[in-house]
Protein backbone atom coordinates (compact mmCIF):
# COMPACT_ATOMS: atom_id res chain seq x y z
CA UNK A 1 0.00 0.00 0.00
CA UNK A 2 2.72 2.47 0.95
CA UNK A 3 4.70 1.49 -2.14
CA UNK A 4 1.82 2.39 -4.46
CA UNK A 5 1.38 5.73 -2.67
CA UNK A 6 5.06 6.52 -3.17
CA UNK A 7 4.82 5.53 -6.84
CA UNK A 8 1.82 7.81 -7.31
CA UNK A 9 3.66 10.66 -5.58
CA UNK A 10 6.69 10.22 -7.82
CA UNK A 11 4.49 10.01 -10.92
CA UNK A 12 2.56 13.18 -10.04
CA UNK A 13 5.78 15.00 -9.12
CA UNK A 14 7.42 14.20 -12.46
CA UNK A 15 4.20 15.12 -14.30
CA UNK A 16 4.04 18.48 -12.54
CA UNK A 17 7.74 19.04 -13.27
CA UNK A 18 7.20 18.47 -17.00
CA UNK A 19 4.03 20.56 -16.98
CA UNK A 20 5.87 23.39 -15.22
CA UNK A 21 8.72 23.27 -17.74
CA UNK A 22 6.31 23.34 -20.69
CA UNK A 23 4.31 26.16 -19.11
CA UNK A 24 7.52 28.15 -18.65
CA UNK A 25 8.41 27.64 -22.31
CA UNK A 26 4.89 28.72 -23.32
CA UNK A 27 4.57 31.74 -21.03
CA UNK A 28 8.13 33.14 -21.20
CA UNK A 29 7.75 34.46 -24.79
CA UNK A 30 4.34 35.93 -23.93
CA UNK A 31 5.73 37.68 -20.86
CA UNK A 32 8.76 38.88 -22.83
CA UNK A 33 6.50 40.17 -25.60
CA UNK A 34 4.32 42.02 -23.10
CA UNK A 35 7.33 43.61 -21.39
CA UNK A 36 8.76 44.63 -24.77
CA UNK A 37 5.45 46.27 -25.67
CA UNK A 38 5.41 48.12 -22.35
CA UNK A 39 9.01 49.28 -22.82
CA UNK A 40 8.30 50.50 -26.34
Amino acid sequence: MLKTQVNNLVRSATFFQHAGISMVFVFMPLIARGSYRINI
